[in-house]
């Protein structure tokens, strides 16, 4: 009661809470209660109950679950291409083979917490003139967890003693007068031949006096520096970046939230990665049109971090063409113009009598 001198907060311990001793006469009650949350609330963001850390993971696919442009890769040279959603590879020189592939799990390590796959990142054949192989997540804003330590946690395992550097970059973004990226100290940890939780703590420069640029891209950049020149195997998954000094495990999220986190950056109409089609199956957009005048607006399942750049492919895989029909199917068809918006976008074309019209699409508004 407001008058008692001390007030007991009881809580079940096997849920991860805490009994805390509320003494009501030392403030005012609204003070007290506040402050009293406050206190809860901080605790909470440490507790080690897996129930309890709800969206607190700043990576997104970090179980690796979410594979919207294909399941295997080849890793090419001079080129960034993204793989497995929201995952982004680098490597400079030449001559390398490597692949990275969605492979599932079989270590408790991840199974324990609700991870059924992991990535691994192969290179068969040693290249030359590598500076750089990287792994990389663009986490949007700069401002996420800006002047905080925060603790980085995986499960890693790979080439035994090939040694993998990381590091985060502070990108302010493009446009206007954006400040200077902001590197922070590199760490390293060296590869076992089982899997191994790792955790690493970061301090992140506060942003503040800083200037972003004007196209809404700024980002807290994730890296993971590989070895370069050399015959490696690196595997990873159950990737989690937390506020805070303490790893307190693996969020637990939703599979249709992870795919709609990760459709922000990327949709397509395809399952997974893209493919020819035979046209009318469903597989592509169709629509029937009385005319040869032909306009759709395409709705996404989620709207976009930007206006994305979309590609259109026609059942025979011809890159921005349309299957159309004018008495029979055809592939080649052109289109008038392709207008993307964040939530959605239109495509309109004239080809002579056509009356159908089917596509498969990508949007894409990665980084």
């Amino acid at each position: 009661s407001r008058h008692s001198k001390e007030v007991i907060m009881t809580f079940d311990v096997v849920s991860g809470l805490r009994l805390r001793l509320v003494d009501l006469n030392t403030l005012p009650w609204d003070v007290d209660v506040n402050e009293n949350f406050r206190l809860i609330g901080g605790w909470y963001d440490s507790t080690n109950s897996a129930s309890l850390l709800g969206f607190k993971n700043a990576i997104m696919n970090g179980s690796f679950d979410v594979w919207q442009r294909g399941t295997n890769f080849s890793i090419p040279h001079g080129s960034a291409i993204y793989m497995a959603d929201r995952w982004r590879s680098f490597v400079d020189g030449s001559g390398s083979v490597g692949t990275f592939s969605k492979q599932p799990a079989t270590h408790t390590a991840l199974l324990n917490f609700g991870c059924r796959y992991y990535a691994k990142y192969d290179v068969t054949v040693a290249g030359t003139g590598e500076t750089s192989r990287q792994l990389i997540q663009n986490i949007e804003s700069v401002a996420t967890y800006s002047g905080n330590t925060v603790t980085l946690s995986f499960v890693a395992w790979g080439t035994v003693g090939q040694i993998v550097s990381i590091f985060f970059s502070q990108n302010f973004g493009t446009g206007g007068s954006p400040s200077s990226i902001v590197n922070i100290a590199t760490q390293g940890i060296t590869l076992t031949a089982v899997p191994a939780v790792y955790t690493l703590q970061f301090d992140l420069p506060s942003i503040e006096l800083r200037t972003l640029g004007t196209n809404d891209d700024d980002r807290l950049i994730l890296a993971m520096q590989l070895p370069t020149n050399t015959i490696m195997n690196f595997n990873l998954g159950r990737v989690c970046l937390e506020v805070g000094t303490q790893a307190t495990g693996f969020p637990q999220i939703s599979q249709a939230q992870q795919l709609a986190d990760c459709q922000r950056f990327y949709e397509s109409s395809f399952n997974s990665g893209i493919t020819t089609f035979t046209a009318d199956t469903g597989v592509g957009d169709l629509t029937s049109h009385p005319t040869a005048v032909y306009a759709r607006t395409i709705r996404f399942a989620t709207a976009k971090r930007a206006a994305p750049t979309i590609t259109l492919f026609d059942a025979a895989g011809g890159i921005n063409l349309v299957s159309y029909n004018t008495g029979s199917w055809a592939n080649g068809g052109s289109t008038s113009s392709v207008t993307p918006k964040k939530k959605h976008f239109k495509v309109r074309h004239s080809i002579a009598s056509s009356v159908l019209t089917e596509f498969g699409w990508t949007a894409d508004a990665e980084y």
